[in-house]
Parts: structure tokens; sequence; C-alpha cells
């Protein structure tokens, strides 16, 4: 199942795992956090804490994980939101920050999205 990139806790003591990826999204990240979310959700009942929440993070969504996506009910059967990067500036050097800006991704909304081919 791999390593969770960041295994966070939300302010209601939720457990929050976020995946973030350099390239596009794909069915395979899918496949990821499912499994994450499934060892989350079966820890989160053992000590009485709301269900996880999953983020995935990426430049782009592909035809894959966008059909992925759909098959979860848009991600509410495991509580995950995709999130798409919009980077503000190009890294320069000397700098270990990159400003970045988060947009919602929704598969309605077809403008937010860059479909990898």
């Amino acid at each position: 199942m791999g390593i969770v990139d960041l295994l966070c806790q939300g302010e209601d003591g939720a457990y929050v795992i976020v995946e973030l990826k350099s390239q596009g999204l794909g069915a395979r990240d899918i496949g990821q956090v499912i499994g994450y979310y499934a060892a989350m959700k079966d820890k989160s009942n053992l000590h009485n804490k709301p269900l996880p929440r999953v983020y995935c993070i990426g430049p782009a969504v592909s035809l894959q994980y966008k059909v992925a996506l759909l098959a979860l009910g848009n991600g509410t059967f495991i509580n995950l939101k995709t999130k798409i990067i919009k980077e503000i500036l190009q890294l320069n050097e000397g700098r270990n920050e990159i400003p970045v800006e988060l947009l919602d991704y929704s598969p309605n909304e077809e403008g937010l999205l860059k479909i990898l081919r």
C-alpha cells in the first residue's frame, strides 16, 4: 500500500490523509488512498474518532482518475477531496518554498480540469 505522504489530525480528532503527487493523478492513486482510508477507518473506529478524511493533491487529473472517482460517488464513499495545484510563481534558485493555490476539483466543472491524455 505504501507510506502515507502526510498523516494529520483535524480539529475534530479525525485522521486526515494527504496524498501528494508531482505528476497528474491517476487511477492507481485512487487505489492507494482507498487502502489508506480502509486502514485509518479501522483505527478511527477502534479509538472512537470521526471517519478519516482523504485529500489527493496533484497538478492535473487523468481520465482514469476521473472515472475511478465517479465510481466512488465523486469521493463521498471514502470521504475524498481532490485538489488541483495551481503554481503561482516559478521556483527561484535558493528558495525552498513554492507559493501555490489549491483548486477544488469537480468532475462537473471541466473548466477547472486539465485532463491528461
